[in-house]
């Protein structure tokens, strides 16, 4: 426990502040899409996102930061939301970065249940772990997001 303790204190600010935002912003939207349903939560989220007006000049990197971040969360606390409450945390935390991404919704088959999930994409690629890649699961054509703008 103390281990974890001292290498979460020596992390650089800027990486304590994303893993201390996720930590945050997770249950919350976990708790909000219970409470009041995905797209209220969704509404309430759009209006936390504030674009930088500066371009990102490493999405890639950025991206992959609040990835890991979110997947250490995720080992850390697994009973704290599920994939659609992370797959938002973690878009609202890149939009927020001027980084855009499409949530995805996609389900499978598996010993006769159907399963969902939920995860984002950038420029056409999933922004998922090793595990979550090996599952495929049937993607809907479109963004969810765009669906819910329109």
């Amino acid at each position: 426990m103390f281990g974890k303790v001292r290498q979460f204190l020596d992390l650089p600010n800027s990486h304590k502040l994303i893993f201390t935002k996720i930590s945050l912003i997770v249950p919350l939207v976990e708790l909000g899409i219970k409470t009041f349903g995905f797209k209220r939560t969704f509404n309430l989220l759009k209006r936390f996102t504030k674009k930088t007006k500066k371009p990102v000049a490493n999405p890639t990197l950025i991206i992959n930061r609040h990835r890991n971040f979110l997947y250490l969360y995720s080992k850390q606390f697994p009973f704290f939301g599920k994939c659609l409450a992370q797959s938002l945390t973690l878009w609202v935390l890149l939009q927020n970065k001027s980084i855009n991404t499409d949530l995805r919704f996609g389900m499978k088959k598996e010993n006769n249940k159907f399963l969902a999930h939920a995860w984002l994409e950038y420029d056409g690629k999933p922004l998922a772990t090793e595990e979550e890649q090996k599952e495929n699961y049937l993607s809907f054509n479109e963004s969810i997001l765009t669906k819910i703008a329109k």
